[in-house]
């Protein structure tokens, strides 16, 4: 089963994409993958879910010895080879934003994302499974929810104020 997930920041913000010029889309398209990207991978580090915003259940003794003994720290934060963390793709698509990873990474995200239900181990999830309802946690999607009103807002202010060329020479 493919881990993935599509976010459609206009309509979190409850904007109309026909309602904002396209080249505002795609700097708010620009701005919300870089955004993502970084709030993912900050939430990861910091062993805290990006879905749930709740910590990341703890490493077991086993594995949390060695991970030590390979200089990784102690942290549940799923990031031993960088292999996972580095496959997280976050590209904007037709109007939305797609997060997944690598090909290669699936089964390992899979395996800690469980969206095929079929998991054994410890969930830690950084992809919110559409099928289930989920989502990123509150504070990014409230800041995905900013960035797409301050953009629209610049938007309607630069386009009430600029006139074409076209329309300039027409007097």
């Amino acid at each position: 089963m493919k881990v993935e997930f599509n976010l459609d920041p206009f309509d979190l913000a409850g904007i109309s994409k026909s309602d904002v010029s396209r080249s505002a889309r795609k700097d708010i398209l620009d701005e919300v993958t870089a955004y993502l990207t970084d709030a993912i991978k900050k939430d990861v580090k910091d062993a805290t879910s990006p879905v749930t915003g709740d910590a990341f259940q703890a490493l077991s003794d086993a594995y949390k010895a060695k991970k030590k003994a390979a200089g990784k720290g102690t942290k549940a934060n799923l990031i031993f080879s960088g292999k996972l963390i580095d496959s997280i793709r976050v590209k904007a698509t037709s109007g939305e934003v797609n997060v997944t990873v690598l090909k290669s990474q699936q089964d390992k995200a899979d395996g800690h994302n469980n969206f095929s239900g079929d998991s054994k181990l410890p969930e830690r999830k950084f992809i919110p499974n559409e099928d289930n309802g989920e989502s990123f946690r509150k504070g990014i999607l409230d800041e995905i929810v900013k960035i797409v009103e301050s953009r629209v807002e610049e938007d309607k202010a630069g386009t009430s104020t600029t006139i074409s060329a076209t329309d300039f020479l027409r007097g």
